[in-house]
């Protein structure tokens, strides 16, 4: 097993069987349960940035995001381990982009317009290639108010069929509060899905497939995962927490039930919400 280049920070578990890897090294028993993405190696999140060889710099690091190439054409950004503040503009979440042959994909946008603006000039710094589809992976704020940076793309906006009535629910109350922290015209609008995905589908950037997969009520009632077919990279969004105690409003039992099926998925490597 490996863990990719700038994610050595992250504690290894015990080999369950043989080439089988558990995910991550917690004391719960579910997550030990869990136990692995592939039979072969898993990468979770935990990135270190500062010396990340795959790290991709914008021009101008203050309006663009530090992202590291965890396989050719994926870029990733690791989230702080914090809470929402003025001070990180709610770029609390692991988000990032997958670059095909013809076409870009957003992996969440982030958490705030900001976060989504500099997620974006990332984009803008490697490639011009269009950026066909934004991933909502679930309601949760931090991952889905960078959306309105995308807006001018003219994107498909791809989430569960679930997400538009957890929108209509809460959607303006999380821009409120959240406003409160970021400050006025901060937070960014409400962006609805223009795609939705009620089992499993998949979507096509040019040479590469991304599957996705609507799952049943677990850590929300709306969780979309997404696996790139070119590199076997599982985007668990927060169905997977490292390091951090998740945080639930869906189902305890159907999240078990969630995690137990994604240790059947055939990944390479993994990566978590947070």
């Amino acid at each position: 097993s490996r863990i990719a280049p700038g994610l050595d920070h992250v504690p290894q578990a015990q080999p369950f069987s043989g080439d089988i890897v558990v995910l991550c090294d917690y004391a719960s028993p579910v997550m030990r349960g869990l136990s692995a993405i592939s039979r072969r190696h898993a990468v979770l999140g935990g990135f270190c940035l500062c010396c990340a060889p795959g790290l991709s710099r914008g021009a101008d690091e203050r309006n663009s995001l530090e992202t590291t190439q965890i396989a050719r054409g994926i870029h990733i950004r690791r989230g702080v381990d914090e809470i929402a503040s003025a001070q990180n503009q709610d770029a609390i979440a692991n988000i990032g982009f997958i670059v095909g042959r013809d076409s870009v994909a957003v992996l969440d946008s982030g958490g705030s317009l900001n976060d989504g603006e500099r997620l974006r000039r990332s984009i803008r710094n490697l490639t011009e290639l269009p950026i066909r589809y934004v991933l909502m992976s679930h309601v949760h704020p931090d991952h889905i108010f960078g959306a309105g940076a995308f807006l001018r793309d003219k994107p498909a906006f791809v989430a569960h069929a679930k997400l538009p009535h957890a929108l209509a629910q809460r959607g303006e109350y999380y821009r409120e509060r959240l406003e409160e922290v970021l400050g006025r015209g901060n937070v960014g609008p409400i962006v609805q899905p223009t795609m939705l995905v009620s089992d499993r589908t998949q979507i096509e950037l040019g040479g590469r497939s991304l599957e996705l997969r609507a799952h049943p009520v677990a850590h929300t009632s709306n969780d979309l995962s997404v696996v790139d077919s070119q590199t076997g990279t599982l985007f668990a969004s927060d169905l997977l927490f490292v390091g951090r105690a998740p945080s639930l409003d869906g189902c305890l039992k159907g999240w078990l039930r969630e995690l137990s099926m994604l240790g059947s998925v055939q990944a390479k490597q993994a990566v978590p919400g947070h």
